[in-house]
C-alpha cells in the first residue's frame, strides 16, 4: 500500500515471499527496502522513493554480476518490483536507461519487462501475442 491506495494485492503467502526476498537483497544491498513490516492486516506499506533507490540498487548489482544464477534469482525479483514501482506512480525503471556498452543486454531487459508488464495486467486488455510466450 502507498498511504490508503493498494497497488498489489496478491495471495498472502506471495506478499510474504516477496518481502523476504525484498529484505534479503536490501540487506546485500546495504539499504533499506522500503517495504514496511505488516501489521497484521495483510498490508505492506511502500515507502516510494525508498523503494525506488533500493530496487535501482538492486538493478545496477544484477547489470554488474556475471553469475547466471545470481542473475537469475534476481530477475524475477526485479520484473515485480518494476511493476510494483509502476503501480505506486514511481519512476521509470533504470532498465530503460541507455546503456551504449550493453545495447543488446538492454534490448532484452526491456522485451523481457514488456511481456511481464502486460502478463500482470490482464484487466487492461492487454496480453502477450502468442510468439512471446
Amino acid at each position: 500500500m502507498v498511504g490508503r491506495r493498494t497497488v498489489w494485492n496478491p495471495a498472502t503467502s506471495i506478499a510474504r515471499l516477496f518481502k523476504a526476498q525484498a529484505e534479503m537483497m536490501a540487506a546485500q544491498a546495504g539499504l533499506p527496502s522500503g517495504i514496511g513490516d505488516d501489521p497484521g492486516l495483510d498490508e505492506y506499506q511502500i515507502d516510494v522513493p525508498l523503494f525506488t533507490t533500493f530496487v535501482e540498487a538492486v538493478f545496477e548489482r544484477w547489470m554488474d554480476t556475471g553469475h547466471p544464477v545470481g542473475r537469475q534469482l534476481t530477475e524475477g525479483f526485479l520484473l515485480n518490483a518494476w511493476a510494483l514501482l509502476d503501480n505506486c506512480g514511481g519512476s521509470e525503471p533504470s532498465a530503460f536507461r541507455p546503456r551504449p556498452h550493453l545495447p543488446q543486454r538492454g534490448q532484452e531487459i526491456h522485451d523481457m519487462w514488456v511481456r511481464h508488464w502486460r502478463a500482470l495486467r490482464p484487466e487492461a486488455g492487454v496480453h502477450p501475442a502468442p510468439d512471446e510466450d
